[in-house]
């Protein structure tokens, strides 16, 4: 799991199976704790000579920091450092002067019972290839008289489909390789804000994908509430099985603003009659989260206080443990208004206004551009 490479203390762990031999196929196998069995196969096009199976072992625990995954305010913790079952594979080979000899083989990773068919490298590589030039098409050309500057901008929007997901909702782009390689709900409100005018095929798969996942109930181990946006996505191991809150964390005070901020933005760039009626029930369920949750002692602020066990405790965009601090380097316990928080939330709440006025709901209206000028006079 991703978190236990990120250095996670783990109680117990699933089973590693003996890897098992057919042929040209080596195959590995992991059962986890969430009942879920992960395959990889090693299939080998020239057949090994050779194959040995070695079970695993652990060695003594272990006290050395992880200092490169982990902050200083974690304190170091014995650590059982275990070996897994492995298969050492080896050829006996005569080599001919002069003439090349090319040993490949393809790894197939697959998850669950049944089998998984995989397309071969050449078939997946052509269909990725196809994706990318599908994506430059759909993009905008932006092109200046400076050439190193069009190479920048040209492998910019490359990056950008690195980073992207293909969900049933549409296009979403992802935190970051290889940590953070899923959909965060600031990251991807963000990146879709400042990529309209590339490609606006971003903002309404993000706002589709977030509404979907939008909370619907107050679960302080997820920190969820109802009309919450999504902080973090997972779906390894320790997220399935209930071990971390991460098969959809909530913990982020800004995502919920930010997700009207890029709802009123994309309606001024695409003024899509259906993509409105489709995401307003959701921005609706925003604005009460803001009212009703985010705002925890009425004083009009939008705040945030972790409730999660499992969570994260600072929830703005800077979220590592020490990061918010007093000026003697006490931590901050209680709730937490954060600068930059309300100013989203202003302009959540304004550009609302002006959407809903413009659709025809001058009531509403009216009073978000109240609540807005409030929190501008109080700030």
């Amino acid at each position: 799991d991703i978190f236990e490479v990120r250095g996670w203390e783990r109680d117990k762990r699933g089973e590693v199976s003996l890897p098992e031999v057919e042929n040209s196929k080596v195959v590995l196998s992991y059962y986890g704790l969430d009942k879920v069995r992960r395959r990889t196969e090693i299939i080998f096009e020239l057949p090994p000579s050779k194959v040995e199976v070695e079970p695993g072992h652990a060695y003594p625990p272990s006290t050395r920091r992880m200092s490169a995954l982990l902050p200083e305010t974690y304190e170091a913790a014995p650590r059982i450092i275990s070996r897994p079952p492995c298969a050492k594979v080896s050829w006996d080979l005569t080599l001919k002067p002069r003439t090349p000899l090319d040993i490949t083989f393809s790894i197939q990773p697959s998850e669950g019972e049944g089998i998984h068919r995989v397309d071969s490298f050449d078939d997946v590589l052509t269909k990725m290839r196809d994706s990318y030039h599908e994506w430059r098409r759909g993009c905008a050309m932006l092109e200046t008289n400076n050439e190193l500057f069009n190479r920048l901008l040209e492998r910019s929007v490359l990056d950008l489909r690195l980073l992207i997901e293909d969900t049933p909702q549409g296009l979403v782009p992802t935190a970051g390789i290889p940590w953070f390689a899923c959909v965060f709900g600031r990251d991807s409100l963000i990146t879709s804000l400042q990529t309209l005018m590339l490609n606006p095929q971003i903002a309404t798969g993000t706002l589709r994908f977030l509404a979907k996942c939008q909370g619907t109930k107050v679960d302080p181990w997820y920190d969820e509430e109802p009309g919450k946006i999504v902080h973090e996505i997972r779906k390894g191991e320790m997220a399935k099985s209930g071990e971390i809150p991460h098969s959809a964390y909530y913990g982020s005070v800004d995502a919920t603003p930010l997700f009207l901020m890029l709802f009123t933005e994309t309606m001024r760039w695409l003024d899509d009659d259906e993509l409105f009626q489709e995401i307003l029930p959701a921005a609706k369920r925003a604005l009460e989260w803001m009212e009703n949750y985010g705002d925890l002692d009425g004083d009009g602020y939008v705040e945030y206080l972790s409730r999660s066990s499992g969570g994260i405790r600072n929830q703005g965009w800077k979220d590592s443990r020490g990061s918010l601090t007093y000026p003697d380097g006490t931590p901050v316990e209680s709730t937490v208004a954060l600068v930059e928080v309300q100013g989203y939330a202003y302009r959540a709440l304004s550009d609302m206004a002006e959407l809903l006025r413009r659709k025809g709901d001058a009531e509403i209206a009216d009073r978000l551009a109240e609540k807005a000028s409030n929190l501008k006079r109080n700030f």
